[in-house]
Order: C-alpha cells, then structure tokens, then sequence
C-alpha cells in the first residue's frame, strides 16, 4: 500500500530582528519642511526676477497722454478758443529709460479779444487734477509757446498765434482836433462857428483811430499856404507820421485833410469869410490854379510832373479821339449813362486831392510802379471811387510791361505782380498799347490771363487797329471800349469841348466811357462840367456799369466828327443856378 505524499513545505526562515535607528538623524517631517523652503526660495527668486524684468522694462504711456491731449483740446475749447481756430498735430511717439508716450502739439490762432498769457493760465487750472502741468515757455514774434508735461516727460507743445496789439491813434487824432480848434480860436474863430461831426471810430488789421469831419469860417486875409502850415505844425504834436494834403475849392473853399501814418483823421473844410459863394459855377477862365503843398516838394522828390507824362492817345489822329459804337440805343424810358475814367493815378500830389474830391462815381485807373499806388486805390475806395489797374502795353514809344513777344506765363506774372500794387482794383484798362493791343496773338494770349479772375476789361482804343475788346469779348471777359479822350489837348476850352462831344455820343447810343487823365487842368474843368450831366438828363456811373458781355457790340470804322467841327461846342455850358 502507497502511502500519501505529504505536502512539503519551505523551512522557516527565522525573522530578522528590526535594526535600531541611530540616534541624530533627522525625523521625515523635516525632510518635507526642507523641501517646502526650497520651493519659498524658488518663488522668491522668481518674484525678484520678474520685479527687475518689469522695472528694467519701458513704462507705457501711450494710451494716457493721448486720453491726456484729447482733454487739453477740450479744455481750450471750454476756454472759449473757437474751435476752428485750433489746429491739432500729429501724434509722435517718444521713449526714455523709464517710459514711453506720444507726444502733439497744437496751434492756436488766438482771436484778437483774447490774451495769450491768461489763456494759458486758465488751461493749467483745468490740467491740475490730471497732474498735468502747463508752463509757458517763451514768446517771440507774435508767438507764445508753452509746454504740458506729466511728471518729467513734455507731451504737449502749445503754440499761440498772437495778433499784435493794434496802435491805437485815438487820442492822437483828438490831439489833431484840439490843436486845429485852439489855432482856429487864435485866429478869432469862434467855437460856435466851427461844425464838427461825431467821431467816427475807424479800424484797419493795424490800427484803431477816430475821423472827424470839421467846416469852419477861415480867418480873413489869412493866405492858404499859411493855414496848410498851421494845421501841420499843429499835428506834428502827435503820434505817427502826420501829413497835410490841400485841394483848393470853388466859392473861397478849401480843404485839408491831416492824417497819420497814412490814415485820415480829419478832414476841414474851411471858407473864406470875404468871399460870397458864386449864384453860378465860374467858367474855366476864372477856375482857382491849384498849388503843391508846402513839403510836397521832397515828398515828390524825384516824381515826373504828371502834367510831361506821354497821354496814351499820343499816337492817335485827332478824328480817332472820339468815336462811338452801335448796337445800342437809348430806350426812351431810360437815362443815358456815361462812365469817366480818370488814367495815370498813382503819382500822388495836389492833382490826385482834386480828384479824390470830385464825384466818387468817377473810375480812377492806378498805374503800377508809381509811389503811391496802392495808397491812392485804398484812399479811393474809402471814398466810394472805383478802381482799376492802368496796366502798360508796348507802344510805338515804349515797350511798356506788357510785350508782344512775351509768353503767357510771363503775362500772367506782370499781371499778378501789377495787381498786387493796385489793391482792390475790379477791373484793368491799358496804358498806350498803340502796338500790342493791335497783335492778335500777344492780345489772346493776355485775355487768357485775364480771364476767371472776375475782372472787366476796357479797351483805351490808341490804336484804330485795336483787337482788345473783341478779343475780350471772346474770352467771355466783361469789356466795354473808349468813346472820347477828354483831354488829349490840355486847354480848358478843348477838355470841354470833348466833354461836351462825350455828352453827344450819351444821348444818341445811351452810353458812353470818356478817357481823361489826373491833370490839375482836367480836375478845374470837372469841377464845372460834372454838374451838368444832371442838366442834361444824364448819368454818372462806374465803368462796371457799362461794360457789355460778349457778342454784344461791335466797333464802328467810321469814327464820330470831333468837337472841332463843332463851334458850339467849344463854349462852357452855362451853370445850373444854385438854389
């Protein structure tokens, strides 16, 4: 019999005995306490390097001084700076250890009400909460600058535009006053006979000052040299360049007018106590001779008389003086019209103050390049006259401004440089031109300058073979063409005459332009015969008001009879009885 097997099993291996932990070696809970301190270390040392990165980096500030800039644009406005007056730059941007920000500055044309200084102080009260500080910096030729800066860093430069103050000539024109009233009063003028306006508050870009119109009785026996030297003497006490003009009147009239650095300040008329103003306008015969003022002489210094200067109807037959056009007649409901243009203005003397005393429905026409050129066209237009500009052509005797072989351009640069002398002119007529305005194509190519600048045109006619108008006409320019030269010939008799012939051609074709010239002989008869364009049923009008639009009218070849074949016509008109 087998017996069972009986399970073997491993021998026992006796358990080892645990070994003791040697005393001093640390506890495990001070391993994990090690190692949380190393990750504190770890993370302060990141703290440390971020903080350093940060600070090592730029600050930006670029999007708070541009929030900062559109609230100093509104602050100026809150200022009352019209908005259209500020004009705001482009943003730049700019950078320095530390930081970075944009940085604008604005231009401020500040209007003539405001002061710059208090403007700027207002705006940097307004800044101060935003920690903003505005300082003004410096303030040279009109211009003050000051600068917005937050903390050290400059982000808004302002630059105001100041006009500069104006020269205030008030008082000094009611020192002119007082010292031609004390004067007139020594005279033994009385104040009850002495009329004087209003002052009148008068204002240019420049200046502010008052104009006073006086009449008074002038002390009898008193020569008028001597009354011109008073009222000088007596203006030289005030402020400014003081001048004194003369224009010698009818009935023992005269007038002075004192003015300072070019601007009127008073006008006086003075009459003679011993002379009864006239029932009638006295004939050319008895006409008062005009004189230069005293100093007029250096003031004129190196000026060609007036009186010498070539007539632009120099090269023109007498039968070509007066001419007339067709194609238009008088309706009968209508009152003929005559426009006067007065040449060569711009040479100042006593001439040009009678002119400027006569009716202002006159057209002066200014030369270019004369001594007071523009002074005369603004002294006119204050008056009421119309100005032109009396622009130069090539003649037979002088090449003039304008050439036939000058190109456009070169045209058109005269033109703006002549315009430029004569300010406010509305129109242009030409001075000679006998050879230009007879060359089509120098004629086309200066109507092509002409044009689009909303000046009118008129042909002076000195030449019988003129395209001017025409051509004026086909460059869609306002034109209209000389009648009657007035005084080719400086005797009274012959000025009025042509005067008289000017009237004719009114009558018959409803208008007429007559030419005459800034000479003291043309002024003496004027006085005399613009009275009786009212007689005769005519009008005085501007040259504006005459001048045709194209395709209108076309000149005659046959010219007008001239006054000379008409004796009557050499005789004054009788004067219209005064009331």
């Amino acid at each position: 019999m087998i017996k069972p097997e009986t399970p073997q099993t491993e021998p026992r291996v006796p358990e080892a005995e645990p070994t003791p932990v040697p005393a001093g070696l640390p506890h495990p809970w001070i391993r994990v306490a090690a190692g949380l301190g190393i990750c504190i270390v770890a993370a302060l040392t990141a703290v440390m390097l971020a903080q350093y990165y940060v600070k090592s980096r730029p600050l930006n500030l670029r999007e708070q001084t541009t929030a900062l800039a559109e609230t100093f644009e509104q602050a100026l406005v809150n200022c009352r700076v019209p908005k259209e007056s500020i004009a705001r730059g482009k943003q730049e941007p700019h950078l320095d250890a530390e930081a970075s920000w944009l940085a604008v500055t604005f231009d401020v044309d500040l209007p003539e009400t405001m002061d710059g200084s208090a403007l700027i102080k207002l705006v940097a009260r307004r800044m101060q909460p935003y920690n903003v500080a505005l300082i003004e910096s410096s303030f040279e030729n009109s211009v003050r600058k000051a600068v917005a800066s937050l903390g050290e860093r400059e982000f808004i430069v302002l630059d105001i535009k100041e006009k500069p103050p104006k020269t205030d000539f008030s008082e000094a024109c009611e020192r002119v006053v007082r010292g031609v009233n004390a004067w007139l009063e020594s005279q033994g003028v009385s104040n009850a006979d002495i009329v004087m306006t209003p002052p009148e508050r008068k204002e240019d870009n420049d200046a502010i000052w008052q104009y006073i119109h006086m009449s008074a009785p002038c002390p009898a026996g008193m020569p008028l040299d001597s009354i011109e030297t008073q009222v000088r003497e007596t203006s030289q006490q005030s402020l400014g360049t003081v001048r004194v003009a003369a224009s010698i009147g009818l009935g023992g009239t005269t007038s002075f007018t004192a003015s300072l650095d070019g601007r009127t300040c008073l006008d006086i008329v003075l009459t003679r106590t011993e002379v009864e103003p006239p029932d009638e306008e006295p004939s050319v015969g008895t006409l008062p001779s005009l004189h230069a003022s005293p100093g007029q002489e250096n003031l004129d210094a190196g000026i060609p008389n007036i009186e010498d200067l070539p007539l632009d109807s120099a090269d023109l037959e007498d039968m070509e003086l007066g001419r007339k056009l067709t194609g238009v007649s008088t309706p009968p409901n209508e009152i003929p019209r005559i426009a006067l243009i007065v040449d060569d203005g711009g040479y100042g003397g006593p001439a040009t103050n009678s002119f400027l005393a006569l009716d202002p429905k006159l057209t002066l026409a200014i030369l270019p390049n004369t001594p007071f050129a523009a002074r005369t066209a603004k002294r006119a237009q204050e008056l009421g006259f119309e100005v032109i500009l009396h622009m130069p052509m090539e003649s037979k005797e002088t090449p003039g401004r304008l050439a036939t072989n000058m190109s456009e351009t070169k045209m058109r640069q005269r033109l703006d440089d002549d315009l430029a002398q004569v300010p406010g002119a509305v129109g242009v007529n030409n001075h000679m031109g006998s050879v230009l305005t007879a060359n089509t194509a120098a004629v086309n190519r200066f109507m092509k300058c002409l044009a689009g600048r909303g000046l009118y045109f008129i042909d002076s006619r000195t030449t019988a073979r003129t395209t001017a108008f025409d051509l004026a006409l086909k460059n869609e320019i306002p034109a209209g063409t000389r009648d009657v030269f007035l005084d080719n010939n400086k005797e009274p008799n012959y000025v009025i005459g042509q005067f008289n012939h000017l009237m004719d051609v009114a009558k018959e074709r409803g208008q007429a332009i007559g030419i005459c010239h800034f000479r003291a002989t043309t002024a003496q008869v004027l006085v005399t015969m613009l009275p009786q364009l009212e007689k005769n049923g005519i009008k005085l009008v501007h040259a504006s008001e005459l001048v045709q639009r194209p395709a209108v009218v076309k000149p005659l070849t046959v010219p007008m009879p001239t006054p000379q074949e008409k004796t009557a016509n050499t005789a004054p008109i009788p004067a219209k009885p005064r009331p």
